[in-house]
């Protein structure tokens, strides 16, 4: 049996959950040829700590400038990309043009001129992109869209989603690279592209129109001052500081391994600073997002999304013409940095009966269960048939991504966009299952 070979570009911290596994529990059936990256430094440890961990070796390591070269000296059969959100249009069209399928992190990019890009070019290449939305397969997620299949609450007519986010791990968004939207579109284009995956996903639509608000009501150095926490602003970054006990934001890159090797180490090199203070000047991003979209299909979506609660999780209601759902999770308990899946409740209503609560098998792993799932979907060469289309291709992954662009550009200039007017996907169709590419 011929085992499928892999490619990774960009070897930072979410490049592990994809790396582990193919050396691991797929080390059968996938095999990793080469890495990509900025850094050296980052390439190198990997390679190290593959060797040492899992005794796997013979890695190859190329520069990002050598992307293309990677491609046309190892052949990879699948290029995992895991950048900087802003760069993953280059490699997607670069590794479809050169024959390579691709499984890319979430977003599939972060502005309407790149997806317009992307789509063009997988409209003339055969090669499969599929957009990493392991939340979907969170055995919550998958039980809600399992209900509204069976029809349990009708037609789907409203969801309501509130997204939130705690405040320690908001924070560290702001201080890494995503506290710029130039890099990441903002936390309505990088985070929220879950959550409007989710939301499209269950109704099985197409977004139509978008209107938003957002400030950044929390972070940056103004609004820290004005609260009179003028410390928390005093010091460009928190490996360091001094007095760190005075800041509950603070983090020492030292303390972990991983973040010692994967960024303090490569400083020099890349000139990035991973833990930059989230109350700097240069934050440019939203902390606070209200948004509501209206689908193909005639559904409303309210979406909302904060990120300095106390706590982090979400509150999903969705309303059909027979009956509704009501979720509640918590995955990072009060002030915690740590995720863990804390509580979950799911509650079925139909018209004109008693509630019921709905019973959630509790699963191991990321994303309240969802990375081995999708672990599974990439690197097995026969995985599990899947009845729920949890899959997302290109298009799927555009019609997630254009909702946070839409509201970015209703943000800058205050007014509903349509999203036809960005990005042409497919536009007789109302069915998200439809958007096949």
């Amino acid at each position: 049996m011929r085992k499928r070979t892999y490619a990774v570009v960009g070897t930072g911290g979410r490049a592990a959950d994809f790396i582990e596994p193919m050396v691991s529990d797929y080390r059968d059936e996938a095999e990793l040829l080469g890495f990509c990256d900025t850094s050296q430094v980052r390439m190198d440890y990997y390679r190290n700590r593959l060797k040492k961990e899992y005794a796997y070796e013979g890695i190859h390591t190329y520069l990002a400038n050598d992307f293309e070269k990677m491609l046309d000296e190892l052949h990879p059969d699948v290029v995992i990309i895991c950048t900087i959100d802003r760069f993953h249009h280059e490699y997607i069209i670069k590794a479809i043009n050169k024959g390579c399928d691709v499984v890319c992190e979430k977003p599939i990019t972060i502005d309407d001129e790149k997806c317009r890009a992307i789509l063009s070019a997988s409209g003339l290449a055969r090669q499969n992109i599929r957009i990493t939305f392991n939340v979907r397969r969170a055995p919550l997620s998958t039980m809600v869209k399992k209900m509204i299949t069976e029809g349990k609450i009708g037609e789907v007519k409203h969801i309501h989603y509130e997204a939130i986010g705690g405040i320690l791990h908001g924070g560290r968004y702001f201080g890494r690279w995503h506290g710029n939207k130039e890099n990441s579109g903002g936390l309505v284009v990088h985070k929220s592209t879950h959550h409007f995956d989710l939301a499209n996903w269950w109704c099985d639509s197409i977004p139509a129109e978008v209107f938003a608000y957002g400030s950044m009501a929390y972070f940056g150095r103004e609004n820290a001052l004005r609260r009179g926490q003028n410390a928390w602003t005093e010091n460009a970054r928190y490996t360091g500081a001094a007095e760190p006990e005075k800041n509950p934001f603070h983090i020492d890159l030292n303390d972990s391994d991983m973040t010692k090797n994967l960024y303090m180490a490569a400083e020099e090199e890349t000139g990035y600073i991973y833990d930059r203070n989230a109350f700097r000047d240069d934050v440019d991003i939203e902390d606070t997002l209200s948004v509501m979209v209206r689908y193909r299909n005639g559904v409303l979506l309210n979406y909302s999304y904060i990120a300095y609660s106390s706590w982090a999780g979400y509150r999903v209601n969705i309303t059909g013409d027979r009956g509704r759902l009501e979720y509640e999770q918590v995955v990072r308990p009060p002030n915690s940095q740590e995720s863990s899946l804390a509580a979950q409740t799911l509650t079925y209503l139909p018209l004109f009966q008693d509630a019921q609560i709905i019973d959630i098998p509790k699963v191991e792993g990321k994303h309240g269960g969802g990375d081995p799932r999708i672990q599974e979907q990439v690197f097995s060469l026969h995985p599990p048939v899947d009845p729920y289309g949890r899959s997302a291709g290109c298009e799927q992954g555009i019609a997630s991504a254009i909702i946070g662009i839409a509201a970015n550009r209703s943000m800058a200039e205050n007014r509903p966009v349509q999203i036809k007017d960005l990005i042409d996907l497919q536009p007789k169709t109302k069915s998200l299952h439809e958007l096949i590419r």
